[in-house]
């Protein structure tokens, strides 16, 4: 079973690529995974499913290859513990504007004392009961965690002290969220995102963690741009499109195709 640990670790200097799944759907999950995908993101902040969705989502993206990573809605911490409960490898937490709330999320991912996830060895990823509780407290500490998800413009001010945070893995990049925040109403390109997603890149390369950036444009030649951009940065991982935008974009390519 990959972990978030496979995916920040991956041998080379080749780019690792995931998506926003939305869908509840094991087919497309499966597709994804045939299809070459490294992992995908389960959106439990944007779709319309709740944890027990998320946990069979999560079953197959690991029967189909895939390093499963679940977007909680907020940065609670019920619902941090049970998708890791539920065997989420890595937890991508939303809005973090400060250092207070990136450590409010690595805590809630790590067992009491050192943090505040609440103990059970009857959940899935123990095995539903594992007889080992130590071994299985230290392999959800290494080879799990929690990715900050930096999409505002106070976060952007902030990012230097949330970089410093220890234990967080990664930082993700919100492109749309934040040309919201800044004004720009979902310009994912303006001048103004673009040098704040540099100055998140910057901070997070300087305190040696990994950044994920999402590329949004269905356009294989516009997403293609985009991603050699920001690898010539040194960023490895990315989220392109999501489930519905390739999905929809390939109904309606096809469509227009055939004429009237």
């Amino acid at each position: 079973m990959k972990t978030l640990q496979d995916l920040l670790n991956a041998e080379g200097s080749h780019s690792l690529f995931g998506t926003w799944s939305q869908m509840s759907s094991p087919d497309v999950l499966e597709m994804l995974g045939s299809a070459g995908f490294d992992f995908t993101v389960i959106d439990c902040e944007h779709a319309a499913f709740g944890v027990e969705t998320a946990q069979d989502m999560v079953r197959v993206c690991q029967g189909a290859g895939l390093v499963p990573l679940v977007r909680v809605p907020t940065n609670d911490r019920s619902w941090i513990g049970r998708c890791l409960d539920a065997g989420a490898t890595g937890i991508i937490v939303p809005g973090v504007e400060s250092a207070i709330q990136a450590q409010s999320a690595v805590d809630a991912a790590l067992f009491a004392p050192r943090g505040s996830r609440g103990s059970c060895p009857c959940v899935r990823s123990a095995e539903h009961t594992t007889a080992n509780w130590p071994e299985y407290e230290v392999a959800q500490e290494l080879m799990h965690g929690i990715l900050a998800l930096v999409e505002t413009g106070e976060g952007v001010k902030n990012i230097e002290s949330i970089c410093a945070v220890k234990g967080l893995r990664a930082i993700v990049a919100g492109p749309f969220d934040l040309s919201v925040s800044l004004g720009h109403h979902g310009n994912v390109l303006h001048d103004d995102v673009l040098s704040s997603l540099h100055k998140v890149v910057k901070a997070a390369q300087a305190a040696k963690l990994p950044i994920f950036m999402p590329v949004f444009s269905a356009d294989v030649e516009e997403g293609r741009r985009q991603v050699d951009v920001w690898r010539g940065l040194g960023i490895r991982h990315f989220m392109v499109g999501s489930d519905k935008i390739l999905i929809k974009d390939q109904f309606k390519r096809y469509r227009t195709s055939m004429g009237v």
